[in-house]
């Protein structure tokens, strides 16, 4: 007998999908993520074992490729360690990006954090060259802050949309079958109670 296999959860959305998902135009949406109502987040990877190129000019105004190579001699690895990992923006962070106007001009972020507290303890801060340039379609919405933030606003979300993201599931005894099965229950124990007073049992 063939086991179905459990259907993949996204663990983030493009700005676009949670506006979709969220009953929001893009205006809005942006809004929110301007005001730090909703928090963005990028996926962060740090590259290692790599060859990059580029084209220099000379002083004597001849061009010449540079090469530029970076290899790891040494590493280890933690347990838990994720290659692509979710890291949320500072809101300030965020509304430099939504709000540059200049086509030419990339905002560099120099601190990244690991939840949606925004503590300096749960982050990271990246020093001189190790900022990193972000544009406004790098941004994403982690599955757990689009389920915070609907249930906050009291949003209700798209349904079909939303089948396929990771959002925070209530516990079964909040859902509406988990309730109806709980009086159930309770109603099925109150009855065998008094009927045990009642010496019936």
């Amino acid at each position: 007998m063939f086991r179905r296999l459990p259907k993949a959860r996204e663990k983030y959305v493009s700005l676009e999908r949670a506006a979709d998902t969220l009953r929001l135009d893009m205006s809005q949406l942006s809004q929110f993520l301007v005001t730090g109502q909703l928090l963005a987040s990028i996926v962060y990877h740090k590259p290692f074992d790599y060859r990059e190129q580029r084209d220099v000019t000379l002083s004597d105004g001849s061009t010449a490729v540079h090469t530029k190579t970076s290899r790891a001699e040494f590493r280890f690895i933690a347990p838990g360690h994720e290659y692509a990992q979710l890291v949320y923006l500072h809101r300030e962070d965020t509304a430099r990006i939504l709000l540059n106007r200049s086509t030419n001009r990339e905002m560099l972020v120099a601190r990244l954090f690991y939840d949606s507290t925004i503590t300096p303890k749960h982050g990271i801060g990246l020093l001189g060259e190790s900022a990193i340039a972000i544009l406004p379609s790098d941004l994403v919405i982690s599955s757990e802050e689009l389920g915070r933030f609907a249930k906050a606003a009291k949003i209700r979300i798209r349904s079909a949309p939303a089948s396929s993201i990771d959002l925070p599931q209530k516990p079964w005894y909040d859902r509406p079958i988990g309730r109806t099965w709980l009086a159930i229950i309770g109603t099925v124990v109150a009855g065998l109670v008094i009927m045990r007073f009642k010496g019936e049992l």
